[in-house]
């Protein structure tokens, strides 16, 4: 009987302290409809002079991000009509706009910090190969930057439940960086810039043509004015013509610009005094396949 008195007593102190025992906090989770939009590369960038995000609310300089390259947007989105335009996020920090949708048909390169190894945010999730980031789109009329951080919380859950979001591992410590002092040189670098022939002349003392590697990334100087071409070196050049290469007979002779041009202006033999269109000699004006009469041959010289 004392027995099992015992046991009884036991039993119901293990149900008091079971009883006693707080309740588990349910973990948060957010359901994440398919994604509309795609992460298409991701580049290490480095900002010598830095660069200016917002991170809930918050402005901070940081030199070290990641550059995003989106596809898969509605540029009508971002036009400005009423309201502020959507804003590209990662994690909670409000990312700078480097290329635009509007203006490259629905493509848009975003700078945004180069994410940590590891990170209590929430859009962050450690993965074998590294860090997962997810870079999501705010809603028209929303600006990002006035957010707090319970404010970004519910407008990145409101994203991931309407697909506007897409995931990205974070580069590997090992990657090399794109190095540039400015993000205004990051700007020139990623887009192609068109410059007048002057503005080429004085920066890089080139006048014409496609420039595709120079500190400022891939320029346009133009075209030369007529009758000048532009060399592969950049520069207008006036080109030579036949008249420069006088009693030239059926030749190709360099044009003094990097090309060649067909010289035939030698005076025709007497035996062939007449000058065909082709360029030809003839004995007569009767010029075999040739639409046009020859040339009467030239005067003879008095003596």
């Amino acid at each position: 009987m004392t027995r099992l008195l015992l046991i009884a007593l036991l039993l119901a102190g293990c149900s008091s302290k079971d009883s006693q025992a707080p309740a588990a906090t349910p973990t948060k989770t957010t359901t994440r409809k398919q994604s509309v939009i795609t992460v298409a590369s991701v580049e290490k960038v480095h900002v010598s002079a830095g660069f200016e995000v917002v991170t809930n609310g918050q402005k901070q300089v940081v030199y070290d991000g990641v550059l995003v390259h989106v596809v898969g947007l509605n540029s009508m989105e971002f036009a400005p009509t009423s309201g502020p335009s959507p804003s590209f996020v990662l994690g909670s920090t409000v990312a700078k706009i480097i290329v635009h949708p509007l203006a490259n048909m629905g493509e848009a390169k975003v700078l945004a910090p180069l994410p940590p190894a590891t990170s209590p945010d929430t859009s962050l999730t450690s993965t074998p190969t590294g860090t997962e980031v997810t870079l999501w789109i705010s809603p028209k009329g929303v600006v990002a930057t006035r957010l707090d951080a319970a404010g970004m919380e519910r407008e990145r859950q409101q994203a991931l439940a309407t697909g506007y979001w897409s995931s990205f591992s974070r580069p590997s410590p090992s990657a090399p960086s794109r190095q540039v002092q400015t993000v205004r040189e990051l700007e020139f670098a990623v887009q192609p810039q068109t410059l007048s022939s002057e503005q080429c002349r004085q920066e890089f003392g080139k006048e014409c043509g496609v420039m595709l590697n120079t500190r400022l990334g891939p320029l346009t100087c133009g075209s030369c004015p007529q009758p000048k071409v532009c060399t592969s070196e950049n520069m207008c050049c006036t080109p030579k013509t036949c008249a420069d290469y006088p009693n030239t007979s059926d030749a190709m002779v360099p044009d003094g610009c990097g090309g060649s041009i067909y010289c035939n202006n030698a005076p025709c033999p007497v035996i062939t005094p007449y000058r065909c269109c082709d360029g030809s000699c003839s004995r007569d004006k009767m010029c075999p396949g040739i639409a046009c009469d020859p040339k009467d041959p030239p005067p003879a010289e008095s003596e």
